[in-house]
């Protein structure tokens, strides 16, 4: 009797590991570094080939690099502020500066053109003997010590100081001019009265350098009304500045009558001078004795 088969056991199964993740999200990463990577060796020769060489070929086939010399930034220009009303000339520009910034010295002098020049001449020729003073030696006395000496010393040099601010202290004054008007014009649409004055001779000083000529001999801040220049002296402008009304102009007769131009000016030192200097601080346009038109520095 033939044997039965033996049961077929089954075959033993391998044990399952669990799924790996998907690399799809790790790719994603990965793919920009490479892309960039890829494109950056590319842009690199596009870029180059957009610059303009500065290579030029040596003889022998070799590239010599040729240097290029940068260009200097373009030099700031100077700016010269010119004013509103500014003079035909340029060194009265130069020499003039604005009215004002002083106050009156207290001790008023009536005086005509002529005498104002007089007064100028004067102050400036005393000023410049101060200036130019020596100080007087200090002897010593054989019997005081070093220290004595040296403190006499210091107290004769601060008295020989004082002696140029006692001088301006002094002389400092406000004279008021009468300066004479001619030619005088009156335009009833803009009720402005015109007319011109004759100029006011300055002092001067001649420089020992024959090209710089002569030189004013006082600092003058009486713009923009009056400009000052060694060749000139003190010329008047003021063409638009005077604005009377018709009913005025028209009782006063302004064509006719004489007007007097009353300009007060402050003569001696400034804190912002070296030299007598000279300062326009009011004036005042007269008909028949009688104020038809003021201006004033600190009212501006």
């Amino acid at each position: 009797m033939a044997a039965a088969p033996a049961p077929t056991q089954p075959a033993a199964q391998a044990p399952t590991r669990p799924a790996a993740p998907q690399a799809a999200p790790q790719a994603a990463p990965q793919a920009a570094p490479q892309a960039a990577a890829q494109a950056a060796p590319q842009a690199a020769p596009q870029a180059a080939a957009t610059r303009p060489s500065t290579a030029q070929t040596a003889p022998g086939g070799r590239t010599a690099a040729r240097r290029v010399t940068p260009t200097p930034a373009p030099a700031p220009a100077t700016v010269l502020e010119i004013p509103a009303r500014a003079p035909a000339t340029g060194s009265a520009l130069a020499a003039t500066r604005a009215a004002g910034g002083v106050s009156d010295a207290g001790v008023t002098e009536a005086v005509t053109p002529a005498q104002f020049t007089e007064r100028m001449n004067a102050i400036v020729s005393s000023a410049l003997d101060v200036t130019n003073a020596r100080m007087p030696d200090v002897a010593r006395d054989p019997y005081e010590s070093t220290a004595e000496y040296q403190a006499r010393v210091a107290q004769a040099y601060a008295a020989f100081q004082r002696r140029e601010s006692e001088f301006y202290a002094r002389n400092t004054r406000t004279y008021l001019v009468a300066i004479p008007v001619k030619a005088a014009k009156y335009d009833p649409d803009r009720e402005v009265v015109e007319f011109s004055v004759d100029p006011i001779v300055l002092p001067t000083s001649r420089s020992f350098a024959a090209s710089e000529g002569a030189r004013l001999s006082v600092a003058c801040y009486t713009r923009p009304y009056f400009w000052c220049s060694p060749e000139a002296g003190m010329s008047y402008d003021g063409t638009d500045m005077w604005r009377v009304p018709r009913a005025t102009a028209r009782s006063v007769d302004v064509l006719n009558a004489p007007l007097t131009l009353m300009a007060r000016f402050v003569l001696g030192r400034r804190d912002d001078a070296r030299s007598p200097s000279v300062s326009l601080i009011s004036m005042e346009l007269q008909a028949k004795g009688s104020a038809i038109g003021r201006w004033d520095s600190a009212a501006r």
